[in-house]
């Protein structure tokens, strides 16, 4: 039996609704932390950090509008390296 591995490549939006907007904006103000501008750019700013726990902790959604496959590219290769950065 040959099993092919198939890449998918899925294009979305990160977000964070009001509700948990609201509740990160609490916790951070009471940790004495500087507050998010909104939720648009804590959103994008949470999936930039280096630290990916950071980014565990905070609401995020995420909204695919694509998805697709990609061939010739050895996807575990490029996982490996993506993931030591």
């Amino acid at each position: 039996m040959t099993v092919r591995r198939r890449c998918s490549k899925w294009r979305g939006e990160v977000f964070i609704e009001p509700a948990g907007f609201r509740e990160l904006q609490r916790e951070t103000a009471g940790a004495g932390r500087a507050t998010l501008v909104n939720p648009r750019n804590g959103a994008a700013g949470s999936i930039r950090q280096l630290d990916p726990a950071m980014a565990a902790e905070r609401p995020l959604s995420f909204y695919a509008y694509g998805l697709g496959e990609t061939r010739g590219w050895n996807c575990r290769r490029r996982i490996v390296a993506c993931s030591m950065h």
